[in-house]
């Protein structure tokens, strides 16, 4: 949403690029849902049952498959852009398209394993945290897409690169944010 509302104010041709990037985000994001759902139902049901070793079993399993999901994205993003914007964009926007990709693919694992935490969590009755890492990182994109799209407070005007850019931050914070959480505060 902040991509796409910082992006719109640089013209058709950055629209149309970010947009090719979001759409292969909500593809992933589809993919990662159907499996973050299965967590949450298998996780809670043993939150229930306070099994916490089938919780753990169920998180660590689900985690490798949203992240292994991540990681193949971002692997065929940066290496293969060209594959997927063919498959949602005809003309000569494939080279812009191409660079705001690959620089925003670096942000699906952190993505994944965000919304594989989160599921954790909340199957635990632990759902603030989550809510508390997707605001923040949500915040920070919006601030970043600000700073390094347009150049401000003497930064350098990136364009769509500092919209991705921004969007690997507020990925790697919202990330940061839970494993704190997890490591140092929850005992769950």
């Amino acid at each position: 949403l902040t991509n796409s509302i910082t992006i719109g104010r640089l013209g058709k041709e950055a629209t149309a690029s970010a947009y090719v990037g979001t759409l292969i985000f909500t593809v992933l994001q589809m993919l990662i849902t159907g499996v973050e759902s299965g967590m949450t139902v298998a996780s809670s049901r043993s939150w229930g049952e306070r099994d916490r070793e089938k919780i753990r079993k169920i998180t660590s399993f689900g985690t490798c498959v949203i992240f292994s999901l991540g990681i193949i994205a971002t692997v065929f993003s940066l290496f293969f852009p060209q594959v997927f914007i063919s498959l949602f964009l005809r003309g000569g926007l494939s080279s812009v398209a191409a660079v705001y990709l690959r620089l925003v693919s670096v942000s699906f694992p952190f993505f994944c394993l965000s919304g594989a935490l989160g599921v954790a969590l909340k199957s635990v009755e632990s759902p603030k945290i989550a809510a508390i890492a997707s605001t923040s990182a949500f915040l920070i994109n919006l601030d970043l897409n600000y700073v390094l799209v347009f150049g401000k407070i003497g930064f350098p005007a990136l364009g769509i690169k500092g919209s991705a850019i921004a969007t690997i931050v507020a990925r790697i914070a919202e990330l940061a944010i839970l494993l704190l959480y997890v490591f140092a505060i929850d005992k769950k």
